[in-house]
């Protein structure tokens, strides 16, 4: 028997392809649309030419009649409905929270969210085994921005996409037993049409923004030298002779010392209005700190205090660093850009401790591992002091 799929927003996008693919995995597809005809019959047309099976069907998905009709024609044209995927969507231009109208969030919150669990309805009524069905698994789209929240863009398509998560989750434990799974996908920036209407068709292009590229190479180095330092510590003084007894405080000291010196140094740049400067000195105090502790392996004093001045300038480099991509990026793309800037950076978190240990494994020292994060170290303060910093855009950003 023929399994059926019904998909939202099935005309373009992620839509389009989940269709595509779909139809290809042997199922027979309904593309809901709602507007441009000429596109799903398009995908309609793809579908059919290699001897798929596919129909296309208008609906307005903030109508619970229409809703009603695209699952009872689909499961007529086509045999009993087995999947679900709820892709569509609407954004409108972008705009602040303070600037929305009530129109439009009743069109966004009626489609993106209302829509979602019409669907869903009806496809569980038809699809449970309680209901008389033999199962199947409904997907829902979300997005990237429902964690984001998309700051003078469209909160109100985040808080929609929020909302499908919510149903996402509380529909899946309401229908697991009943033969039925239901899941949700959170895609980030993507080339897709939907961008247009938002204002901006080249969204996705301005990731590749140079100065994000170079803020996520300054953030990777902070995250190698913060990780690689706080992963093997304990082991450096272990090697070092400090007893089992001894070992938690001299592993505590470097950070009682970074704690105090970071908010110093935060709070000074704070007043200051001064980032760059602030940045590179954190740096070089890092650097410097974590160097020298590779000079006196064999100094148990010497190497926490060098340790400590290390820790010091690593950890009073995030709060600062931070300060940046919101002066730097423009307010639409500050939310993907950060995105972007941590996800990248992140890695550095990895890369850090995993070069410390290689390079003990290799050399059998702590000292060379240390010079390599301490060089990490550097990467932040040059990056920094290359892109500058303007003070007026970043408190004009966080008014």
């Amino acid at each position: 028997m023929t399994k059926t799929l019904v998909i939202t927003g099935g005309s373009r996008g992620i839509g389009a392809a989940v269709a595509k693919l779909a139809a290809k995995d042997g199922f027979a597809v309904c593309v809901g649309y709602r507007a441009d005809a000429a596109a799903a019959a398009k995908v309609v047309s793809e579908i059919e030419r290699p001897g798929g099976k596919a129909i296309a069907v208008m609906v307005d998905f903030a109508s619970e009649n229409d809703v009603i009709r695209l699952f009872t024609h689909a499961q007529s044209t086509l045999g009993p409905i087995a999947a679900l995927v709820n892709s569509a969507a609407m954004v409108e231009r972008h705009s602040s929270v303070a600037d929305l109208s009530h129109g439009r969030l009743q069109r966004i919150f009626a489609v993106n969210a209302i829509g979602p669990f019409l669907c869903c309805r009806e496809a569980v009524r038809r699809m449970s085994i309680r209901h008389g069905g033999t199962g199947g698994a409904i997907v829902n789209v979300s997005s990237s921005s429902a964690r984001m929240g998309s700051p003078h863009e469209y909160v109100d398509y985040a808080a929609t996409k929020g909302a499908l998560e919510t149903l996402t989750i509380g529909l899946s434990k309401e229908v697991a037993r009943d033969g039925s799974r239901v899941n949700g996908v959170r895609p980030g920036h993507i080339y897709t049409e939907m961008h247009a209407s938002g204002g901006e068709p080249e969204r996705v292009d301005r990731l590749t923004d140079p100065r994000i590229l170079t803020l996520s190479l300054c953030y990777f180095g902070i995250n190698m030298g913060l990780y690689g330092v706080i992963f093997w510590l304990p082991q450096i003084c272990t090697a070092v002779g400090f007893s089992d007894a001894a070992l938690g405080y001299m592993v505590a000291v470097p950070y009682v010392v970074a704690a105090i010196g970071m908010v110093w140094w935060c709070h000074h740049s704070d007043r200051s209005r001064e980032r760059a400067w602030h940045i590179a000195g954190a740096s070089l105090v890092g650097c410097l700190g974590l160097a020298l502790s590779a000079f006196v392996p064999d100094s148990p004093v010497s190497l926490v205090i060098a340790i400590s001045f290390g820790a010091l300038g690593t950890l009073a480099l995030p709060p600062i660093f931070w300060t940046l991509p919101a002066a730097i990026l423009s307010s639409p793309a500050a939310a993907g850009g950060i995105a972007l800037i941590n996800a990248l950076g992140n890695i550095g978190g990895f890369a850090g401790p995993f070069m410390v240990g290689w390079i003990k494994g290799a050399t059998g020292s702590y000292s060379y591992g240390l010079l390599a994060i301490a060089a990490s170290l550097l990467l932040p303060g040059l990056v920094a002091l290359v892109l500058g910093h303007d003070t007026a855009a970043e408190h004009g950003h966080t008014r």
